[in-house]
């Protein structure tokens, strides 16, 4: 399968002087397209780092980004918008939903400046969320919070799905729903998922994964059996 995305040499550090912070040291790796890769890690081991390079939203200070065959690291802000834009999707541990917009609204902010989406009654549909179009974030529980998030990143047909703790803020069986919902996308509409977490539990449904510890890529994994989700062991 052919790379979808690659970090080479990639450091990031933050702040100046005697407050500066290397949070990426020298990280290589490639990402496989419609594969779920995770990036796993303690807290301050620069996932989240990682994953806004990768998907264009910092720059590195040295090393490239590719995205196929494209350089992003030379790419200037306009092109990096315009990468976003077409390419990516994103979700978070926070929700970043509007409050004063319907759930519908807020899935159709995914399709803004995006000529080719997907269908948004089909999409409510696929995540359970048929129904709710009308209501506003605070009638909403977490689980359906979290699943508009989805949706709204989705609706665009990105090519890779960011993932940014995206299941830090539920419990247990929603969290696994959540994950079902990205297993399926991955599947029916050829994504590649960069999943960033420190639940041990959600690398085992991964196709590839990235370990960081104090900046440093500490191991790569490609297990041979990544397992469904109903079967992980969430202990």
């Amino acid at each position: 399968m052919a790379e979808i995305l690659r970090v080479n040499q990639a450091s990031k550090a933050f702040g100046e002087n005697e407050g500066r912070t290397l949070a990426l040291n020298g990280v290589s790796a490639g990402i496989r397209q419609n594969d779920f890769v995770v990036i796993l890690g303690p807290s301050g081991s620069g996932k989240s780092t990682l994953l806004h390079l990768l998907s264009g939203l910092e720059r590195a200070d040295t090393g490239d980004i590719f995205f196929r065959e494209n350089n992003l690291s030379r790419y200037n802000d306009r092109q990096l918008r315009h990468f976003r834009r077409l390419h990516t999707g994103f979700i978070f541990q926070e929700y970043h939903l509007i409050p004063n917009l319907t759930m519908r609204e807020n899935i159709e902010l995914g399709r803004y400046l995006q000529k080719d989406g997907l269908d948004i009654g089909e999409l409510a549909d696929e995540l359970n969320l048929g129904g709710l179009e009308g209501r506003f974030p605070h009638e909403l529980s977490g689980g359906q919070k979290q699943r508009v998030a989805i949706a709204r990143a989705l609706i665009k047909k990105p090519d890779i799905l960011f993932c940014d703790e995206a299941t830090g803020a539920l419990d247990e069986e929603n969290s696994k729903q959540v994950l079902r919902i990205l297993q399926r996308a991955r599947r029916k509409y050829g994504l590649t998922v960069v999943f960033v977490t420190h639940n041990l539990a959600i690398a085992q449904m991964a196709d590839q994964i990235v370990k960081l510890n104090s900046g440093r890529l500490s191991e790569e994994i490609r297990p041979t059996k990544p397992l469904d989700v109903d079967n992980i062991d969430w202990g």
